[in-house]
């Protein structure tokens, strides 16, 4: 790594690894004193010893000397059951000292045994630390934690007490632990680097998401559990999830994290249903306010790792798409439509929300191509960004050729077969059955740029800004009202 990569003066890390290897030559230090008191103690404790082992032998050789007199009553009894007492009271206390010098010696053995622990972890510690210096800034969160681990051990630090020696070591081993799986870390994520990407197969279609790396679009509670399948974590990015899985990797123990165009199991083709004819700007982002549609759309983001759900990218890889984005990634609102009876001429229908998910712009731009089009038309690059698009259309679906010609024509038929309906009731029964949703208050916009009545919004309890309140209702119910207007409603658009 170049050296002005290299981490300027002293940095928290630095500082972390100087408070850690001054509380280890403290700890040491107190351990050598506790090994002095315990040594003298000890010895003290031993010549303790070898007097009471002297005298309970003198005990031992007067009560052999009279043992003669046992027989002999009275004089026996009189003259031994002293010397016995005085042998059991000797040997009682010699066990007792001896007992005490032994836990003095394991003491000081425990002891030693600490000191060369505590050197072993001052030698990691720097090892470490020699580690950590070439490999630049750390990203954020890898700072905030050397900073938190610095703050430990320098609390640990201003203890006055000769305990806690189990803190200090276990405060050390934490921080030399982190620092070691950063190093790895990016030692593993440099290697995946200057991996060369594996042959792709004469039968295998380019693509056009990247070839080397899989994001995965994962919340953050659910990183540990990807790692721990063998996945790898970037700390280098910065939004998101940082974690992804190699080109060339068994996918199956990733099946369920995996973005939707690398699943083994897609199901039927992705769909681009376009929007319906006379919905335009009949949204969430269009209807409500900014607060309700912030609540919405980032509690989506953080629930897929701030990565599309259908390639694991960020950012636009193309000129067009994205030309709206505010971020790395969009809000899609996914809806399907439907009429009673199959029927547009009897002017109602349902626009009822399916799904949000959350997309990189061009991944977002396959729903709205025209619209993304239009916008490299400016740069003249526009058939470029047609081409790319259907590409891309073509690696979600995972069809190619007439089968994906057919696929998307099928789509497009949807607004065809939905221009009669003049009017749509908005269903966003999917949006209120959301675990986000229950404790949120959607604000709805009367004052709309599609001109939307908020008396046609279904699924959902929620306020309109001028102060009314309306409590949820049922699709068909408003339907049904709308269909008995129908004829006049007709009438009057026939007029206009």
């Amino acid at each position: 790594m170049p050296a002005e990569n290299a981490m300027p003066g002293p940095t928290d890390i630095d500082v972390a690894f100087d408070r850690v290897a001054a509380m280890l030559r403290t700890a040491t230090a107190r351990i050598g004193s506790d090994e002095r008191e315990i040594r003298a103690r000890a010895r003290t404790l031993v010549a303790e010893y070898n007097a009471l082992a002297g005298t309970r032998r003198v005990a031992a050789r007067k009560v052999a000397k009279f043992q003669f007199l046992r027989p002999i009553p009275l004089l026996g009894t009189a003259v031994l059951s002293p010397l016995q007492f005085d042998l059991g009271e000797a040997s009682s206390a010699a066990a007792a000292a001896r007992a005490r010098a032994e836990r003095q010696l394991r003491r000081l053995g425990e002891s030693a045994e600490a000191r060369r622990g505590l050197a072993a972890l001052a030698t990691r510690a720097e090892e470490a630390r020699s580690a950590c210096r070439p490999l630049g800034l750390p990203p954020p969160f890898v700072q905030r934690a050397f900073e938190g681990l610095g703050t430990r051990i320098a609390s640990l630090m201003r203890r006055s007490d000769t305990r806690g020696i189990d803190d200090v070591r276990q405060a050390a081993s934490d921080l030399v632990a982190f620092s070691e799986r950063w190093v790895e870390a990016v030692r593993r994520i440099e290697a995946e680097a200057v991996r060369p990407p594996p042959a792709i197969s004469a039968g295998r279609r380019p693509t056009t998401m990247a070839s080397d790396r899989i994001w995965l679009p994962i919340p953050w509670n659910r990183r540990s559990e990807a790692v721990a399948l063998g996945a790898v974590a970037d700390l280098s990015a910065r939004h998101g999830s940082d974690v992804f899985v190699p080109a060339g990797r068994d996918l199956r123990p990733f099946e369920r994290m995996l973005p939707l165009a690398f699943r083994a199991r897609r199901g039927a083709p992705f769909e681009f249903p376009p929007i319906a004819a006379k919905a335009a700007g009949q949204n969430l982002w269009s209807l409500f306010d900014e607060a309700t549609w912030n609540h919405v759309r980032k509690t989506n983001y953080a629930r897929s790792g701030h990565r599309c759900m259908l390639c694991g990218e960020q950012r636009p890889r193309i000129v067009g798409a994205g030309a709206a984005a505010r971020g790395p990634v969009d809000a899609h609102e996914v809806w399907s439509w439907s009429m009673p009876d199959d029927d547009p001429s009897l002017g109602v229908g349902i626009q009822r929300l399916e799904r949000i998910m959350v997309l990189c712009p061009t991944c977002h731009a396959c729903f709205h191509a025209g619209h993304a089009v239009s916008a490299a038309r400016r740069d003249a690059r526009h058939e470029e960004a047609a081409a790319f698009i259907r590409a891309r259309q073509s690696d979600i679906t995972g069809l190619e050729g007439d089968a994906l010609d057919a696929h998307l024509a099928r789509s497009a038929g949807e607004w065809d077969r939905t221009r009669g309906v003049e009017r749509w009731i908005l269903d966003l029964s999917h949006l209120a059955s959301q675990d986000y949703m229950a404790d949120a208050d959607p604000v709805f916009l009367a004052e709309n740029a599609a001109g939307f009545a908020p008396e046609h919004v279904a699924g959902l309890s929620f306020a309109a800004d001028d102060g009314r309140r309306f409590e949820r209702r049922e699709a068909a119910a408003i339907q049904a009202r709308l269909l008995e207007d129908a004829p006049r409603l007709r009438l009057a658009w026939s007029r206009a």
